[in-house]
């Protein structure tokens, strides 16, 4: 299928940002998507304007208004696994499929 570029921005800070990204990125993997992922902390800016050109979507975990145009999907489910991560996915899938 291709690659689909995606923003992760992320409330969390390094180890548990970086393991929704596995997470992220393996779940994908197993849908038959590979995904190159880029990790934004949001504690250090909301203003994800720069990465527009870059990615074709965002994930966000956290809460709040993002500051960008980008496709948006809740990743909250990669941080807590109670909240599920199955819509999360079949909307990605479906950003990257073109629809």
């Amino acid at each position: 299928m291709g690659t689909v570029k995606i923003l992760l921005a992320s409330a969390t800070k390094g180890a548990k940002a970086e393991a929704c990204k596995e997470t992220l990125v393996k779940g994908l993997k197993e849908r038959g998507i590979d995904a190159e992922v880029v990790i934004h902390d949001l504690f250090e800016s909301d203003d994800l304007h720069g990465y527009e050109d870059s990615c074709d979507l965002a994930v966000k975990i956290g809460t709040g208004d993002l500051n960008c145009d980008l496709p948006l999907v809740q990743g909250l489910g990669l941080l807590y696994a109670y909240l599920g991560t199955d819509e999360m996915f079949n909307q990605i899938v479906a950003i990257a499929q073109g629809g």
